[in-house]
């Protein structure tokens, strides 16, 4: 299988060759150009409720522009929902009788648990109809705004976080987590409610840092005026989010909030800390402090670099739930997914799910964190 995205070295090929996007903001923006960067997508159809942004979008070149949800999930293989988090169960229901069973509805929400409780609501009043909805937030974007700020390649080398239901199939999961990889993305699997508190302190927490850094800072140089221009690229660098949207963060604060609440709570006893040691001159601690930052620098994921892929065989119960058991197991710990598939045992309720991971060491670890959770497995070298 292809591990390369657009502008990789790989090309690869996609398992959705009819793609529809509802939201031609920033992301929706993004995530059409991308896919026209993937071979054989063969359509994309997008919309947006303003008017003048699908005009945007059809001079942009997006795709076919069509001005109902309804006209971009008619046919789709995968409809992305790109819109702003309170409305993303409503866009959910329009689309929702319009689409095949085998058909993917993802959304790229960056709060989870209430979106995915609001959905499993609609999908259990037709559960044999409509489509598999696996819930999605790509860890990538800007500070620009709408889709003057869109870029294709934004996707390449970030996170892309999946948050399958109990209920999701592994074949599903598996296109659509495939068809993220072509856009260049790593994928990560965690619950809904896992991965609301992780991303109040990646995401979330930086946000209300910028924001409140940026305006102590204006509000110091009205005294200071020469304050910002002497303003160098680690404050630039720490503030660069101060200039999102208000109003798409005030939202998705407002979803998040408790998480949120807890991240200030622990950074804020951080730097308390900090501010301690300093008010006592206690110069050690500080150091200390330091170097504890500049190691905990030191694990954020680099640049990929290609490894063996390795097998994780799984035996589990050929059911509902066990991928989602299996898959958030790894995601908790930070491991990439590259590929998902289910052997089947004939004339029995079990059957081994493979997960594949790139290198020994990830290998390793996965199976670790999978024994933790009370899962056995093996490994096979492809």
């Amino acid at each position: 299988m292809a591990r390369h995205g657009p502008g990789g070295d790989g090309g690869g090929h996609t398992p959705f060759r009819r793609v529809g996007i509802v939201g031609c903001g920033l992301m929706g923006g993004s995530l059409a150009l991308a896919a026209r960067s993937v071979a054989d997508v063969e359509r994309i159809v997008v919309t947006d409720r303003d008017r003048e942004v699908r005009r945007a979008a059809a001079r942009r070149g997006l795709g076919e522009v069509v001005t109902e949800p309804q006209a971009v999930a008619a046919g789709a293989d995968v409809v992305f929902i790109a819109v702003p988090l309170e409305e993303i169960p409503k866009v959910a229901a329009s689309v929702w009788p319009v689409m095949q069973p085998s058909a993917v509805l993802t959304d790229i929400g960056s709060v989870k648990s209430k979106v995915m409780a609001e959905v499993e609501v609609l999908a259990g009043r037709s559960p044999e109809t409509g489509p598999v909805f696996i819930g999605g937030h790509p860890m990538a974007g800007s500070e620009r705004e709408g889709l003057d700020g869109a870029d294709g390649t934004v996707f390449q080398g970030s996170a892309y976080v999946l948050t399958p239901p109990a209920s999701a199939p592994t074949e599903a999961f598996n296109r659509l987590a495939s068809f993220v990889r072509l856009l260049g993305a790593r994928v990560i699997a965690v619950d809904a409610a896992t991965h609301d508190r992780l991303v109040g302190i990646v995401s979330h927490l930086p946000q209300v840092v910028a924001s409140a850094l940026m305006t102590f800072a204006a509000d110091t140089a009205r005294a200071d005026p020469g304050l910002l221009a002497m303003a160098g690229g680690g404050f630039r660098d720490v503030t660069r989010v101060a200039a999102s949207s208000p109003e798409l963060w005030t939202g998705i604060l407002r979803e998040n909030r408790e998480a949120v609440l807890d991240a200030v709570e622990g950074f804020a006893g951080v730097l308390g800390a900090l501010r301690t040691a300093l008010g006592a001159g206690d110069w050690a601690a500080v150091r200390q402090a330091l170097g504890a930052g500049r190691d905990a620098r030191a694990l954020l994921p680099g640049k990929a670099v290609d490894a063996p892929l390795i097998d994780l065989v799984i035996p589990v119960h050929d059911r509902p739930g066990s991928l989602a058991a299996v898959t958030t197991a790894l995601g908790a710990v930070g491991i990439n997914i590259e590929d998902v598939s289910m052997r089947h045992a004939e004339d029995s309720p079990r059957g081994a799910l493979v997960v594949a991971v790139a290198g020994d060491d990830t290998a390793e670890r996965a199976r670790l964190a999978l024994a933790a959770r009370g899962f056995a497995s093996h490994l096979e070298t492809r």
